[in-house]
Parts: structure tokens; C-alpha cells; sequence
């Protein structure tokens, strides 16, 4: 199948490496195909809708900024997810140039079930977050609470030290394809 994508040009793909999300994504609702598309080297990866050749997130895996989570059954059981093996998670990112640094979403993960390639977004609640966020090192266990984003500051091609916190609200592992 051919599907066109203003980012990546025309793609040949099966209809097989389709990740579904059967509610969509916050905004997106009406968008419920997606692909997993490599982007370079590096830890950052494209999640192209099938469905619109303009919308495409960037994505990276949790680890990437030293972050894991905690998915409760219930989600697990959203996904029809029998083996917590079959679970992907996937962070989504943004770039802010005039500010030269890189948020990872962290309070909406991406959990994937990588057996049917089904997916939703888990948005958090602030008091789940808690519970659930695994954060890096270098964060205290009282900043899960109040974060929405793990923000890297860039200096000119290289990210600084560390990753700094960031307290505002949020607007909205991979497996190939």
C-alpha cells in the first residue's frame, strides 16, 4: 500500500506493519492508523499516521533520559496485553528551536502492545504520576509528582549535563515496522 507523507515522501507499506490506536490520540482522534519509522542513528523515532501524510510525532523510548514507569493491570488489560514481555513504551517529544532544547513528554506515554500493534496514550493523572514514574537519577522522588516534561537543554549539537525539570502543563520501546 502506498501512503503518502509530507515529511518522508511517498512510503511502500504493508498493511501488516500498521500500529492501530482504536480512541485515537488527544487531538487526533479520527487518526487511528500509524507506522513506526526509523529516524537515523540516534534514539528518536517517527510514528506517521496512515491516515493524515501531515501528522507525525516524534517518539523515544523512555530509557533514552533514564525514566521507566509502572503500568498498572488495568492498562496492561486496555491492550489485551497477556505478557508484560509484549509491552513497548514510547515518549513523546518535541523541539523547541527558538528555545534550543527537547521535552520528553513524560506524563502521556505510548504503550504499545507489540503482538496485535495495538496502542493507546496513558494520560496521567498528577496523582498517579507518583506511583507510576520511575524517574532518572538524578530527580528526587518528590519531583514525579509536579513533572510533565523532562527538558534537555542543547548547546549547540551537543545536550547539556543533564536534564532539567520543567513544571508545565502538557497540551497534549520501540518495535520496528
Amino acid at each position: 500500500m502506498q501512503i503518502p507523507t509530507t515529511r518522508f515522501g511517498l512510503l511502500q507499506l504493508k498493511e501488516e506493519t500498521f500500529i492501530h490506536f482504536p480512541w485515537g490520540l488527544p487531538g487526533f482522534e479520527t487518526l487511528r492508523r500509524y507506522v513506526f519509522l526509523e529516524h537515523g542513528n540516534g534514539p528518536f523515532h517517527w510514528l506517521q499516521s496512515v491516515d493524515d501524510p501531515s501528522v507525525a510525532f516524534l517518539v523515544c523510548s523512555p530509557e533514552v533520559h533514564g525514566l521507566s514507569y509502572q503500568v498498572p493491570r488495568s492498562r496492561l488489560e486496555k491492550l489485551k496485553l497477556e505478557n508484560p514481555r509484549d509491552l513497548a513504551i514510547l515518549n513523546m517529544v518535541s523541539l523547541e528551536r527558538e528555545e534550543n532544547t527537547v521535552r520528553f513528554h513524560i506524563r502521556s506515554p505510548l504503550l504499545f502492545n507489540t503482538l496485535s500493534r495495538t496502542a493507546h496514550q496513558w494520560n496521567m493523572e498528577p496523582h498517579e504520576m507518583r506511583k507510576h514514574i520511575v524517574p532518572p537519577a538524578q530527580l528526587n522522588h518528590e519531583d514525579r509528582a509536579s513533572m510533565d516534561f523532562i527538558v534537555w537543554r542543547l548547546n549547540g549539537r551537543e545536550k547539556g549535563p543533564a536534564p532539567c525539570r520543567s513544571t508545565e502543563s502538557s497540551s497534549r520501546d520501540g518495535f520496528g515496522a
